[in-house]
């Protein structure tokens, strides 16, 4: 069987299996996530703008410990985010089928630069790019490659006093241009290429110490395919919940309810993923001067597909684990 006569499947699986990547985290905004969380974006180094002239907020004790000075301001933010997973699935339905689908296993590669500096006030530029493989097991027929690149940038909307502010600030807006193709392999040609203009919102509160709640919006436009017949636009809500139970575990669920509008034909998808995720961070080693993380990783989700087209209506259960690393420098 070529890829080319299975590519709408191929389209579908790398949607659903990167959805809640996206979603979490569209590109590099996990580190952001975080960051608006704790009600503070990263220190430029241009003082705090208030106390005296050494940039040191005036504090209660300071007639008792006398004047501070600064001898070396020290950024609490680190641009780059690079990110490698290795994985493992077992999926009742591999090849995405209206009824009746194959069980199998694969194995999901993952690897991910992204550069997020601040360039000024609230504003952060956006660039990554992304390497993911998947190989089944039994279906090899199935394998496939996934690119993706974006360029863009991050908005980070402060506290105010205006109403919409509970609803917005600590978030981030972003806008960013992203390119994907699928591919048979790393280095082989492209059966499917996409252009896209992505916008879109999210936010993260802290409930209490170690909870978060989650959610956001965004929109993927395409306005450039190498196949209009494949070609679609996106639109999709999301939210979750996150516990961090101590320091090197945390878990986590999520829900995304996602609207795929084909440019061509009459074809409409509302596609629901609901996962749980917990992940233990097993080691943190210094690379690059700085902290990273060694992590193990267990995930189980199940997907929906409801289409107006009865042929592409599937739902699968997917469950697995492995391992992976991360660190910001």
């Amino acid at each position: 069987m070529k890829l080319s006569s299975i590519l709408p499947h191929l389209i579908a699986l790398s949607v659903s299996a990167v959805a809640l990547c996206d979603a979490q985290d569209e590109p590099n905004i996990g580190t952001l996530r975080d960051v608006a969380v704790a009600g503070r974006i990263p220190d430029a180094g241009s003082g705090s703008g208030q106390g005296d002239a050494s940039g040191v907020p005036s504090m209660a004790g300071d007639d008792e410990f006398g004047d501070q000075v600064i001898i070396e301001r020290v950024s609490n933010w680190y641009p780059f985010s690079l990110r490698t997973s290795l994985t493992g699935y077992r999926t009742n339905n591999a090849e995405l089928a209206a009824s009746g689908g194959t069980t199998d296993s694969y194995m999901r590669g993952l690897a991910a630069l992204n550069y997020t500096p601040l360039v000024k006030g609230n504003l952060f530029a956006d660039l990554g790019v992304s390497e993911e493989l998947y190989r089944y097991k039994n279906l090899s027929t199935l394998d496939f490659d996934y690119q993706r690149a974006h360029a863009g940038f991050y908005y980070y909307i402060p506290p105010t006093d205006k109403p919409a502010s509970a609803i917005f600030e600590n978030g981030f807006f972003f806008a960013n241009y992203s390119f994907y193709r699928v591919s048979d392999n790393l280095f082989g040609p492209a059966v499917f290429k996409n252009n896209s203009v992505v916008l879109g919102f999210q936010k993260a509160l802290s409930v209490k110490k170690g909870h978060q709640i989650f959610y956001g919006a965004s929109t993927d436009l395409s306005f450039d395919a190498s196949s209009q017949i494949f070609q679609r636009n996106e639109y999709r809500l999301y939210g979750g919940y996150s516990v961090n139970w101590t320091e090197d575990l945390l878990s986590q669920a999520s829900y995304v309810a996602s609207w795929f509008d084909y440019s061509l034909g009459t074809q409409n998808d509302w596609n629901h993923v609901a996962e749980l995720i917990s992940t233990w961070i097993a080691a943190r080693p210094m690379v690059f001067g700085s902290e990273g993380e060694i992590y193990l990783e267990a995930s189980a989700n199940f997907t929906l597909n409801d289409s107006n087209v009865g042929t592409q209506d599937y739902e699968y259960f997917t469950w697995g684990g492995g391992v992976g690393f991360r660190t910001t420098f």
